[in-house]
């Protein structure tokens, strides 16, 4: 199976693996042509490359289902070192089983090639996005990266750090659903493996890439959430947090320059917002969100909505505060946000009223089903005491009648 189609050179914001000081990123394969069968995959088109390899959309000839097929590039054939990294993206995507996270398929060597069959996601991703010069609201954009901190909780859980995290590997379904992609860079932590295997190899994407990653240092689950900070300021201005010069002016820009402030570009972002990315992208490790979990809280927050585990509980109020509007009890302002919440399939939308009026407006309903409650059970010892008293009290028997 030879490829016959020229190949097109990754973009600079692609993923990257060059050496230090050539600036220079690997060379490719030639793209492979429509038909061409690897095993039972039948290859369609072209979805996009990274430093790690060429995603294909193609079809599994046996299940008859389409799949995403990622095919390591033959140069990097030869090399141990990149093989082994293949195939253990494919075993550690394989471990996560999460409703955000893209699930692996099949893993496998035909012909030479080596390749990944995973869950093929339409519709587009955070890059697309970006691309389209469409800046997402700030509740598109924190439902987007709270989605992909959800996946990172269980990845984190599991020992795996994604190492990878930029808006071209968060996908958006057409049905709506937030998918994080990509683990060709992961890192098992529980196996020790924190820092590179080669001291002069760069790896991530620079524009999304935190300082001790940018500085070849050792790396725990907090480099993935400085990069989910930094994507999240892209989605909500348009533009990654350090855009403007070479690789390695952006690589210094992390390592040096401060956070900027997500407000100077898109005014209508709120402080909760900004306080987010703040401390996820913190140069130091340890002023950082010491959990994904703990950022999901905040963002979760930002929504108006209290994780309680994998669920969330709707909060009209704090959904209000956190898009700004310092008192909930003012009167509506005609351009200020509309707030309209799905709850089991029925569009609800707050009342007007004081903060808390939800809740309180609640609580007559709530105290007469208690009271109720109260009522019955009184009722039904009462009768449980009743009956018990009428089975043992001792009887009398009359005297005889005398003749």
């Amino acid at each position: 199976m030879e490829p016959t189609e020229p190949h097109a050179q990754p973009q600079e914001d692609n993923t990257i693996m060059s050496l230090s000081g050539s600036g220079g990123a690997i060379s490719l394969d030639q793209d492979l042509p429509s038909g061409t069968r690897i095993g039972k995959y039948q290859v369609k088109r072209l979805l996009g490359r990274g430093g790690m390899g060429a995603v294909y959309e193609a079809a599994d000839t046996i299940l008859h289902r389409a799949v995403a097929l990622k095919i390591l590039p033959q140069v990097l054939t030869g090399d141990k070192q990149s093989l082994a990294r293949f195939i253990r993206e494919a075993q550690l995507a394989a471990r996560l089983n999460h409703p955000n996270a893209v699930t692996v398929y099949d893993v496998g060597r035909k012909g030479g090639v080596y390749f990944i069959a995973m869950e093929l996601v339409r519709g587009v991703s955070g890059e697309d996005i970006l691309r389209s010069g469409k800046r997402l609201s700030v509740a598109e954009a924190t439902g987007f990266v709270a989605d992909a901190c959800r996946a990172l909780v269980a990845a984190h859980g599991a020992g795996l750090i994604h190492r990878d995290i930029k808006p071209a590997n968060i996908l958006r379904a057409n049905d709506g659903t937030v998918k994080l992609t990509d683990f060709g860079l992961a890192k098992l932590h529980a196996a020790g493996e924190m820092t590179m295997s080669h001291k002069d190899v760069v790896l991530g994407t620079p524009k999304y890439m935190s300082p001790e990653q940018a500085q070849n240092e050792t790396v725990d689950g907090r480099t993935d959430l400085y990069a989910l900070g930094a994507t999240y300021y892209a989605l909500l201005t348009g533009a990654a947090p350090f855009d403007e010069g070479t690789t390695m002016q952006i690589l210094y820009a992390h390592c040096t320059k401060p956070v900027p402030d997500p407000r100077q570009i898109a005014q209508d972002v709120p402080e909760a917002c900004a306080r987010i990315i703040q401390k996820a992208m913190a140069k130091k490790p340890s002023q950082r969100y010491a959990t994904a979990r703990d950022m999901l809280d905040d963002l979760e927050a930002v929504l108006g909505r209290k994780s309680v585990g994998d669920e969330t509980q709707a909060d009209f109020t704090g959904l209000i505060a956190a898009l700004g509007k310092a008192d909930p009890s003012a009167d509506d302002d005609a351009s200020g946000p509309s707030l309209v919440a799905a709850r089991d399939g029925m569009a609800m939308t707050p009342a007007a009223g004081p903060p808390g009026w939800t809740a309180w407006a609640a609580r007559p309903v709530m105290i007469a089903g208690l009271v109720g409650g109260v009522a019955v059970l009184l009722i039904t010892v009462g009768a449980l005491a009743t009956l018990t008293w009428a089975l043992t009290r001792p009887v009398s028997t009359p005297p005889p009648n005398p003749t």
